[in-house]
């Protein structure tokens, strides 16, 4: 039953609860509306797979058969809880939109779209009878499928950021829906949506071993490189230190959050994390003395035996680095479960003269939870996400915030850092608020070789 029956009416299926006062066309219209939230999302306004039946039966009385295509949405539920609901139901616009284009571009006139479940992650392509009306060949099918969710990927990473598209995964499946008589629609229906669901399953498994298997073959080859951003102290008027930025080969991989994604999937976060470090200490022997070197650092990675082994230690050496120079900036791709343990960790290096940052404050779901349980005393910098300073000079309340910060971190020994600074009038607004330090592409690309600053920006006000 799709919807439940209220207890003190008689009313059939549809029945609804209305305000009692409503009466004659107010309550009609009140019902229809009502009703058309149950049976269409509100946000991509797709309609559920129970209005899609009747079109499904005159297709089987006519043709016997019919195809449809899956869309399954993976992780698409962690979005909400970092972006929070707004972007979310834009991500969703966004999806949905993509999946009509494509239905559009690709596909016939008559080919539909429905949700499983409203506000759900599933997605059905219903495909109309074939003008040949011979039977569908499930080769063929797999080759539109195929064909249909390369074009959706690729459409969806130019509609949203690479930061969100990330953090999804989008997997196809397919199957034939055969009309027999003697079973209900609704569950002949379903039948063909669980084949298809586990033909997407299977897609997922196939993805996730395959990226895998290259994440393996890029950490055993050591196919990482490291390239260096500056950050500016506007008030000594000189370069604090590099952040070491790593990559992948070019393609997918070169993304830094898709290699740890693949990571966390592979089990392979510490084998990773531990290469990084090596990688990005290899490269700073030409660093002036004095400079720090800020270094990404998984939270989890703590726990590894060989988080710092002999051979990174000797690394750093020779590249005349001392622990006073080292930043570890603490990510923010997975929550911390049990702080007092990271706590002391955290102390055991800061003990021995290691620098600690919350890198990306603003950008993940776990930050101002990092930031009350871990300052003042294990945080020396808190990094402003490129997020919270974009188009700053226009928007109050982003200024409002890294002014809160900044008077946050007066007292303390604790300093802010703002990242992702593009262009004059976001360097301006920040200098005006009093900010100290700051990196962006405006100062510098990153670079294989420590990229140098126009002093002009020192005396930027």
């Amino acid at each position: 039953m799709i919807f439940q029956q209220p207890e003190e009416t008689n009313d059939n299926i549809l029945s609804l609860h209305f305000d009692q006062e409503l009466t004659g066309g107010d309550t009609e219209s009140k019902r229809r509306l009502e009703l058309e939230k149950l049976l269409y999302n509100e946000v991509t306004t797709l309609p559920s797979l129970p209005v899609m039946f009747e079109a499904i039966q005159k297709i089987l009385n006519k043709q016997s058969q019919m195809g449809f295509l899956y869309i399954n949405i993976v992780q698409y539920s962690m979005l909400e809880q970092i972006y929070g609901w707004r972007k979310f139901d834009f991500f969703m616009r966004e999806l949905a939109s993509t999946l009509v284009d494509i239905r559009n571009r690709l596909m016939r006139e008559h080919d539909s779209i429905c949700e499983v479940m409203l506000k759900g992650s599933t997605f059905m392509m219903l495909l109309s009878p074939s003008r040949t009306k011979r039977l569908i060949v499930r080769e063929d099918l797999a080759r539109l499928c195929e064909r249909i969710g390369s074009e959706f990927n690729e459409a969806l990473r130019d509609r949203i950021t690479n930061e969100v598209f990330e953090k999804l995964g989008c997997y196809f499946g397919y199957a034939i829906l055969e009309d027999d008589t003697t079973q209900r629609l609704e569950r002949l229906v379903y039948n063909a949506i669980e084949e298809a669901h586990q033909a997407s399953i299977n897609h997922q498994q196939r993805d996730v071993k395959r990226r895998s298997d290259a994440l393996r073959s890029i950490v055993r080859h050591k196919k990482i490189r490291t390239v260096y951003q500056p950050i500016l102290d506007f008030e000594e008027k000189r370069v604090l230190g590099y952040e070491a930025l790593n990559r992948g080969p070019a393609g997918e991989f070169e993304n830094p959050d898709f290699l740890f994604r693949v990571a966390y999937e592979s089990n392979a976060v510490w084998a990773l994390d531990r290469l990084c470090r090596q990688q990005a200490f290899k490269g700073i022997r030409k660093m002036q003395n004095g400079h720090r070197i800020f270094i990404n650092v998984e939270p989890h990675t703590f726990e590894d035996p060989q988080f710092f082994t002999k051979d990174t230690l000797e690394i750093m050496s020779a590249a005349g680095v001392k622990p006073e120079q080292v930043v570890l900036e603490l990510t923010e791709r997975r929550a911390i479960e049990d702080f007092d343990s990271f706590k002391k960790i955290l102390q055991a290096f800061k003990n021995s003269g290691f620098k600690v940052a919350i890198d990306d404050l603003g950008a993940g779901y776990s930050g101002l939870q990092m930031l009350s349980e871990l300052l003042p005393d294990y945080i020396d910098y808190i990094k402003i996400d490129m997020s919270l300073i974009r188009n700053i000079s226009n928007h109050e309340l982003k200024q409002k915030i890294i002014s809160f910060i900044l008077k946050l971190t007066s007292d303390i020994p604790t300093s802010m850092i703002v990242e992702g600074i593009e262009n004059r009038d976001e360097l301006t607004t920040i200098r005006r608020l009093g900010v100290r330090f700051a990196q962006g592409f405006l100062f510098a690309q990153p670079g294989s070789v420590f990229p140098q600053v126009d002093p002009e920006f020192f005396d930027h006000n």
